[in-house]
C-alpha cells in the first residue's frame, strides 16, 4: 500500500508549493508514470498477467496522467523544460 501512495503524496506536496513551476510539474508527471507503469509490470510479473492488466490499482492511475498530459498545453510545459533545464 505504501508503495502505491506514497509517490502520489510526495506529488502534492510537490506540486503545491508556492515556487513551483512548469518544468518541475512535467518532470513530476514523467516520473509519476514511469513509477506507476513499473509498479504496475512489477505486480503482474507475479501474478502472471498481462502487462496492460485493466484491474490493476495503477492503471486507472496511468490512464489519469495520460488524460490530463492530453489537455494540458504541452508545448508550454516543454519549453518551460528546455528554458529551465535542471
Amino acid at each position: 500500500l505504501k508503495t502505491h501512495i506514497e509517490p502520489l503524496a510526495i506529488a502534492v506536496n510537490v506540486s503545491q508549493r508556492s515556487n513551483t513551476h512548469c518544468d518541475q510539474v512535467l518532470l513530476l508527471l514523467g516520473k509519476l508514470y514511469c513509477t506507476y507503469i513499473s509498479l504496475r509490470i512489477t505486480d503482474n510479473s507475479f501474478s502472471f498477467a498481462g502487462d496492460e492488466d485493466e484491474s490493476h490499482p495503477a492503471t486507472s492511475i496511468i490512464n489519469s496522467i495520460e488524460k490530463r498530459w492530453e489537455r494540458t498545453d504541452q508545448d508550454l510545459f516543454i519549453i518551460a523544460l528546455f528554458l529551465n533545464p535542471l
